[in-house]
């Protein structure tokens, strides 16, 4: 795969930051409190009919697995992002440097 076009390193550095933000203090927390609401419904007892059945039997499990697969993966993007930011890091020095420098 050929090498995306030389940019903005800011632009590239504040979209790392923001990446990990929403990783760590946001999108996270949030599907973890998704899961725990879907649950939540789930086991509640006084919901009963046939919308109570269908989404504890049909819509939840799909969602809640989906979401599980999501979180996994990242996690998985979480534990990528310092490689990621030390090899952006690199290639805005090696961008600096030029090709003379060495």
């Amino acid at each position: 795969m050929p090498a995306p076009p030389s940019g903005d390193r800011q632009a590239a550095r504040r979209a790392l930051t923001l990446v990990q933000v929403i990783l760590t203090e946001e999108l996270e927390e949030s599907l973890t409190e998704l899961l725990a609401a879907g649950e939540t419904l789930v086991r509640y007892a006084d919901w009963a009919g046939a919308e109570a059945d269908r989404f504890r039997r049909g819509t939840w499990p799909g969602c809640a697995a989906s979401i599980r697969r999501t979180l996994a993966n990242l996690r998985g993007l979480e534990r990528e992002l310092p490689a990621v930011t030390a090899s952006v890091g690199r290639a805005a020095d090696d961008t600096r440097r030029g090709p003379d420098d060495g």
